[in-house]
């Protein structure tokens, strides 16, 4: 649904099914990258555009089993990214959106990606690390009177 900011009466967007942990807005605010339920409970990677009527629905043909998230949108809005996972690397990838070739943005050699964001002027930020699996066990942490 959209909930005008200024208060006002909400109006549906769209009706079909939308994984919530799959949607990322473009830069603009005109699209949505999200993922929704496609033929037999299918995953499958739509582009929303808004507008005053029924969204325009684009189905992009990127396969959701080779994408992770988080999902985002290039500073331009003209391709959406996600992770390209390969066990504990991650690398960010752009889809354009007008059909061209999907292209890597980072070129990392280690390390998985927990968060990315792009400035409008194209700088990306990256949060990134390893999983940690040592157990540890601290003693002697009893709180002390001040």
């Amino acid at each position: 649904s959209d909930l005008p900011v200024g208060g006002g009466t909400p109006r549906q967007l769209w009706s079909g099914y939308i994984f919530a942990d799959g949607i990322a807005a473009s830069p603009d605010g005109t699209r949505i990258f999200a993922v929704s339920e496609g033929p037999n409970q299918s995953h499958q990677p739509v582009v929303l555009t808004l507008g005053p009527g029924a969204p325009e629905v684009k189905h992009i043909g990127l396969n959701y089993f080779d994408i992770a998230q988080p999902f985002g949108w290039t500073a331009d809005g003209r391709a959406v990214t996600y992770l390209h996972r390969t066990g504990s690397l991650d690398n960010i990838w752009a889809f354009p959106i007008d059909g061209a070739r999907p292209y890597a943005v980072t070129h990392f050699t280690s390390m998985n990606i927990a968060a990315y964001a792009f400035a409008k002027d194209g700088r990306l930020a990256v949060s990134r690390g390893s999983v940690n699996s040592d157990a540890v066990l601290a003693t002697g942490l009893a709180a002390k009177p001040h």
